[in-house]
């Protein structure tokens, strides 16, 4: 099987059946996307169609059968009606293609006889010693060959994360948010009704790919339950891998079934198998995504006890009932710790956790305070706000002139500031190496955030959030411990 998906993902040469250059058509937008992203191999668009005889489709030459390619071709993309795939994939066995993968919709996940279309075509592969993604699939990207063989409009940048998506829009949606976020993709599969290749072998893959270090996939069903479990029983200390499991209610569990063919399963069971073998699962995308960039920003807490630095009061109440209820624990500080504080801010601060700034106006006090509750020791980790007005600036529109001078000028002040404390900051967090996590209800859309990505530092949008990740983060570290601890017994033993 690795074989089958090195080829897949690596290939060097790859014919387009049912290429086109008329805007609208999927021929079309696979084309595009293979050319934008700039693949370094080699191009076959395949097209019968007299119109395109002795003509180019996007630079490319167009060959009127597979049959007129004479260099051997790793991969085809199958891009013609679906009364026609199977034509294509018997084409493609003659021509000893080992891969390939299946645009079109309409098969397994319709009715009978696109469940029938379905196995036929899965026994014509077999026989053929072909594997293939889909049908019904949005397409796939490889960062190592800058191959985006896919018929959504994303851009993703090169990186470890490798992504499993039973949906192709929202696979594509994942990639463009994270995107957004400054976090780079090694593969990202849209692996469609799975009718050859499955969530389970893309997923076996990526384990054992050295390249990639954190997995995240969007789960409706597993199909081979048995061979799911296999994997993560070996992958146990390796790689976090992250689910966002749909399908979790009677209608979500149904809308799986007509979407993909996938069987949803109980959730318990789901909860209890991920639990077993470490599986972060995330509720929704944004959670999703946060636990992504989590593994890329900041280390596994040695522990829950936690430090609230808030921008304000009443975001540090929210903010404590958040780490509260995720089971955090808002520890009290020492009283050495207080003393120290009551040299910086006044004497009528909280003098508890969460650390209460009292509007102070000084922003150069929350990289100091930062800095007191890392070295404190007291604490295994800190969340705290991103230092950042300007957003709140230009909602304000004041209608005289000189409250217009006055927001002019404070916009000004404003963007040097908070990019002196922001650096500052990421100084802080660069020497102490402690999990910290920022919240901005304003995330991604500020300028100011790209200098926390480039320097790989966690921004999410709400106090519940950071809990989560926290939390996930703490619970992920103890699995891991217990696991060692185990293994050291059995050998002692």
């Amino acid at each position: 099987m690795k074989n089958y998906l090195d080829i897949l993902f690596n290939p060097q040469s790859v014919a387009i059946f049912g290429a086109s250059n008329e805007q609208g058509k999927v021929g079309a937008m696979i084309m595009n996307n293979i050319v934008a992203c700039g693949y370094r191999g080699k191009v076959f668009p395949i097209n019968p169609n007299k119109k395109y005889e002795g003509k180019d489709i996007f630079g490319y030459k167009v060959y009127p059968s597979i049959e007129n390619v004479s260099e051997k071709i790793d991969l085809a993309v199958i891009v013609v009606p679906r009364k026609v795939v199977k034509n294509m994939i018997v084409q493609c066995i003659k021509n000893t293609i080992r891969t390939a993968i299946i645009i079109p919709a309409g098969f397994g996940e319709t009715n009978e006889e696109g469940k029938k279309d379905e196995k036929e075509l899965t026994r014509i592969a077999e026989n053929g010693n072909l594997k293939f993604v889909g049908p019904n699939t949005m397409g796939f990207w490889s960062a190592n060959i800058s191959l985006n063989v896919s018929m959504g409009y994303m851009s993703p940048l090169p990186g470890n994360v490798s992504i499993i998506s039973q949906s192709g829009s929202t696979g594509v949606v994942i990639c463009s948010e994270l995107r957004g976020m400054g976090v780079g993709i090694r593969y990202f599969v849209s692996s469609g009704n799975e009718a050859s290749l499955s969530f389970e072998d893309y997923l076996e893959y990526f384990i054992n790919d050295n390249e990639t270090k954190i997995i995240a996939g969007f789960l409706e069903g597993l199909r081979k339950r048995n061979k799911f479990l296999n994997i993560c029983k070996k992958n146990v200390t390796k790689k976090p891998i992250i689910i966002l499991k749909a399908g979790t209610t009677d209608p979500g569990i149904k809308a799986a079934s007509s979407h993909t063919g996938s069987i949803s399963g109980s959730d318990e069971v789901y909860n209890a198998t991920f639990k077993q073998y470490g599986i972060l699962r995330a509720q929704n995308i944004n959670q999703f995504l946060d636990l992504i960039r989590a593994f890329i920003c900041i280390n596994l807490p040695e522990g829950n006890r936690v430090a609230i630095l808030p921008g304000a009061g009443g975001m540090g109440v929210l903010t404590a009932d958040a780490s509260d209820k995720a089971g955090l624990n808002v520890a009290k500080p020492s009283q050495g710790l207080i003393n120290k504080i009551n040299e910086i801010l006044p004497d009528y601060w909280s003098h508890s956790n969460p650390f209460d700034p009292v509007g102070t106006q000084d922003l150069s006090v929350f990289p100091t305070l930062l800095e007191l509750l890392l070295e404190s020791n007291e604490y295994d980790c800190v969340i705290t706000n991103v230092i950042e007005i300007r957003s709140l600036l230009e909602q304000y529109f004041p209608q005289h002139d000189e409250g217009k001078q006055i927001k002019q000028m404070m916009i000004e002040v404003m963007d040097s500031t908070e990019k002196s404390v922001a650096r500052r900051q990421i100084k802080i967090l660069n020497k102490y190496r402690k999990p910290v996590v920022f919240i901005s209800h304003v995330y991604p859309n500020s300028k100011l955030f790209r200098i926390f990505e480039k320097k790989n530092v966690l921004i999410v949008k709400n106090p519940d959030s950071a809990a989560f990740v926290l939390k996930s983060l703490y619970e992920y570290n103890r699995f891991l411990k217990k696991i060692k601890e185990n293994s050291q017994t059995t050998i002692q033993r």
